[in-house]
């Protein structure tokens, strides 16, 4: 069986490698229209490293403390709630990759500009569009709640950090649920939109915006 300290490594490891991640996409934002600075692999590798560390070993493991709680339905809701978020979290990383691995060359295609210079045409998109940017920060930042709430929960798991063990209880408990659940609606309708304009943008030149995106910029 897996020793403490093994799983907290794996947790700590995961929370490194995400947050260095989230925070070198965000920082990437001041350098829209360079090609160098279009993440197209970045959520398709993290949905890999998750896969495999988040999710592949701890279904290959022995569930923490099985006998102690075999006849505890508690015990099997939170391990069966635990595992439905990170799937859905899963989900969602590979959406956002899918989505950027798709777009990413014809966005670090260099174009002509009406000044005649050489940019990407994800500068292109940003100056034509600027509601893009919006949709794409406001899905970014709910992917990164989202994560948020899977490293709150893991850590409510182990005694990583003591005040979060210590409060557990509250942690695990429907109404956190429900907020997570939240946040990953709207990360989908933000990434569906953003998804939208790209496709548009990169067929028709935002000549035919979708209905659905009318309908909400109303």
């Amino acid at each position: 069986m897996q020793s403490e300290n093994t799983k907290g490594f794996h947790i700590a490891l995961l929370t490194i490698v995400f947050l260095a991640a989230f925070i070198l996409n965000f920082i990437s934002y001041g350098k829209m229209g360079n090609k160098q600075y279009i993440n197209q692999y970045l959520h398709m590798v993290l949905f890999v490293f998750y896969f495999i560390f988040g999710i592949g070993i701890q279904l290959l493991s022995p569930v923490d403390n099985y006998m102690k709680g075999s006849f505890d339905m508690g015990f099997h809701s939170s391990a069966i709630f635990n595992t439905i978020t990170k799937l859905i979290f899963l989900g969602a990383l590979f959406y956002t990759g899918i989505i950027e691995t798709t777009t990413g060359p014809a966005l670090a295609k260099t174009v002509k500009d009406e000044m005649g210079q050489d940019v990407t045409q994800e500068k292109v998109l940003y100056e034509s569009y600027s509601d893009y940017f919006t949709f794409k920060l406001l899905a970014d930042i709910f992917l990164f709640v989202m994560f948020l709430f899977i490293t709150v929960w893991s850590f409510s798991q182990h005694n990583i950090i003591g005040s979060i063990y210590e409060n557990k209880e509250a942690i695990n408990h429907w109404g956190v649920y429900v907020g997570f659940g939240a946040f990953t609606i709207l990360h989908f309708v933000f990434q569906g939109l953003r998804h939208d304009i790209l496709k548009n943008f990169l067929t028709d030149g935002f000549q035919l915006i979708p209905k659905k995106l009318l309908n909400f910029l109303k």
